[in-house]
């Protein structure tokens, strides 16, 4: 999920601990960077873990893994808090925390909304901010442009919609379903010129076509209690918020987001108004798609630009006629 960026660059870290301090240096210009660094100091990061380009030290110390070149990767050091957010006692100490910054948690507070609507008595939400790093070390940033720069990112596993989500109903269900062919993925960084898509069979069949494969035999006729909904969309979502440093007060400029799309549960049920018979038909697929917006990966550019208007970048997608968004 990690897009490669470009080396017309200026990023320095720079790590301030009771260790020798390092210092990553690169070219404003065009060509290879220069690399400056004192490797034995350096804590190695090799453990993954189970959040996308988070990293683990065997020490148990956190970093965020990022690309800022072809061949340069680097660690930034971050720290972790879990917050049950459907804790009410959890939440309130959450609300109340000041090193949770603002927005994260306007975000903590909009999923907690959320799931309580599913009916969840608990939820944790994973963060991952250089605020939460041990007290025995100092904060690491990206530099950009003589500013520094720092990541926080919010972590959200098996979220599912509150409700189903109708697609059609009524006489025209079918002729509905017989038009749509996958879920449309907006939003995210284009590739190639066209937008991701999820489909619902390697054949490239409708929905209405892979209901007509599983009953065939049933003839539909059209009825007033044919109807389509999007029962389930399960998917995991990272948001990040990219800050820059002005003069000790930290400013967002982009947030941008990512989404992995685990399982998507379509329901169809026609009803032959000759027979007197319906039928209806769960089509469950799990695409394990994977998508970013298009400045999730190297955002520090566009963060630095929008740092007095922030740019909010969101994942949505489209079913038929529906827009929605993860």
């Amino acid at each position: 999920m990690r897009k490669l960026a470009s080396v017309f660059l200026a990023v320095a870290m720079l790590w301030s601990c009771s260790f020798t301090a390092f210092a990553y240096t690169y070219s404003d210009i065009a060509g290879s960077p220069a690399l400056v660094s004192d490797t034995d100091s350096l804590e190695t990061y090799a453990l993954d873990t189970e959040f996308d380009d988070i990293k683990m030290s065997v020490a148990g110390n956190y970093a965020l893994e990022l690309s800022l070149s072809e061949d340069d990767i680097v660690d930034v050091p971050t720290g972790r808090l879990d917050v049950d957010i459907l804790n009410d006692i959890e939440f309130a100490l959450a609300m109340q925390n000041p090193a949770i910054s603002n927005p994260v948690k306007d975000s903590l507070r909009t999923h907690r909304e959320l799931l309580l609507n599913n009916g969840l008595t608990s939820y944790v939400a994973t963060i991952f901010s250089p605020q939460f790093l041990p007290m025995t070390r100092s904060e690491t940033y990206i530099t950009y442009k003589g500013h520094q720069m720092k990541n926080e990112r919010i972590y959200y596993k098996g979220l599912e919609p509150d409700q189903s989500i109708s697609l059609a109903s009524g006489v025209d269900t079918a002729e509905l379903m017989d038009d749509i062919f996958n879920i449309s993925l907006i939003g995210v960084g284009v590739i190639g010129g066209s937008f991701p898509v999820i489909t619902f069979s390697a054949a490239g069949l409708s929905l209405f076509a892979l209901f007509t494969q599983k009953f065939e035999d049933m003839v539909v006729t059209g009825s007033t209690r044919d109807y389509s909904n999007l029962q389930n969309m399960s998917y995991d979502k990272i948001e990040q918020l990219t800050w820059t440093n002005v003069l000790g007060d930290w400013k967002i400029g982009l947030y941008s987001e990512y989404v992995r799309v685990n399982k998507v549960v379509v329901h169809q049920y026609y009803y032959n108004s000759s027979t007197q018979e319906g039928n209806s038909y769960d089509l469950v697929i799990t695409p394990n798609k994977e998508c970013e917006t298009e400045n999730f990966s190297y955002p520090y550019p566009v963060a630095f630009q929008n740092m007095d208007m922030p740019l909010n970048e969101s994942i949505s997608y489209r079913i038929g006629r529906k827009l929605l968004v993860f």
